[in-house]
């Protein structure tokens, strides 16, 4: 999803990053979250499916910031190697989501901490059914799905992480830009702003769209920062 991200701060910051400590940024693409952990002392590598994504170890910290290419299903990196793992709206693409928070478990050294920034999907399942179709008709079918609440709870027990912050923030999305995010063609565009527009009155409150009627011009998504102890 394509939202402003006031968060960066939050997430690097609930790591309590510090000099001398090893942090793997997951789905790094162009290395905001990497950067950011660099810059406080931690070295870092950033690992993203595709090598052209992970092209962050370029000045000004090229001596403690690294990356890489890799499956988030089966990392390429050593059992109990970083002491902090970050993933910053990656998670969510990922076809097993299980198998990914079990070796985001395993790379991780006791007591080390595992944030996630990501959305959820919302509690009223027409509604988030609402959402994967509109990312479905823009992205491309099951290319984004995002667990609820309760799920990604139990993504964090299964991979052997121990929930200990939780935090919830409403992100809000102009839906023109959200549309024109994708690469979809005028017939994409003109699908999805059709399926706005015939939101149902439920689906339009809790998404909190603006305004209720006709076609909605915002509407808000719920970003969750999951902080998870290597237990």
């Amino acid at each position: 999803m394509f939202c402003p991200d006031p968060s960066l701060n939050r997430l690097i910051g609930a790591l309590r990053l510090r000099r001398g400590m090893s942090c793997l940024d997951v789905g790094t693409g162009s290395g905001p979250v990497a950067r950011l952990a660099a810059a406080r002392g931690a070295t870092v590598v950033g690992l993203d499916v595709r090598r052209g994504e992970a092209e962050v170890s370029r000045p000004p910290w090229r001596h403690n910031l690294f990356s890489c290419s890799g499956d988030t299903l089966e990392l390429p990196l050593r059992t109990g190697s970083f002491n902090a793992v970050a993933s910053r709206y990656a998670l969510h693409h990922v076809s097993v989501p299980e198998r990914a928070m079990e070796e985001i478990g395993r790379v991780l050294a006791p007591e080390g901490l595992a944030g996630i920034l990501d959305f959820v999907s919302p509690s009223r399942g027409e509604a988030g059914d609402f959402l994967h179709t509109a990312h479905d008709i823009r992205d491309g079918e099951g290319e984004v799905r995002y667990p609820d609440a309760r799920r990604w709870r139990e993504l964090f027990q299964e991979g052997g992480l121990l929930l200990v912050r939780v935090e919830a923030r409403l992100v809000p999305c102009d839906v023109e830009t959200w549309i024109r995010h994708g690469d979809g063609d005028e017939e994409t565009l003109s699908q999805l702003k059709e399926h706005f527009e015939n939101a149902p009155r439920a689906v339009r409150r809790a998404l909190s769209m603006e305004p209720l009627a006709g076609a909605p011009r915002r509407f808000a998504a719920i970003e969750l920062l999951m902080v998870g102890l290597k237990v």
